[in-house]
């Protein structure tokens, strides 16, 4: 897993913001569409370890915080919407 914190990622993230609500829900954890739920709680688990806002508390730069909540926030959404079988 990187260290997304690490500035090397911070153009990444940033782009990945701004294009995150062009996404489906499958494609924001990073899955192939049908995926079993096992499959989607690991690829939310493991995008929640990496993305928490909370490990980017350090971050100076305010845009790539906010890149990051909003990645978050949409991560959350898609485990929340894929994981409910209905």
């Amino acid at each position: 897993m990187s260290d997304y914190t690490h500035p090397k990622h911070w153009a990444r993230l940033r782009e990945l913001a701004g294009r995150m609500d062009r996404l489906d829900y499958y494609q924001v954890l990073n899955l192939q569409p049908g995926a079993e739920l096992t499959q989607i709680r690991t690829a939310y688990h493991d995008l929640s370890r990496a993305l928490h806002p909370d490990r980017f508390h350090q971050v100076e730069d305010q845009d790539v915080r906010s890149a990051v909540h909003a990645i978050y926030k949409r991560v959350a959404e898609a485990y929340a919407i894929l994981r409910d079988p209905d």
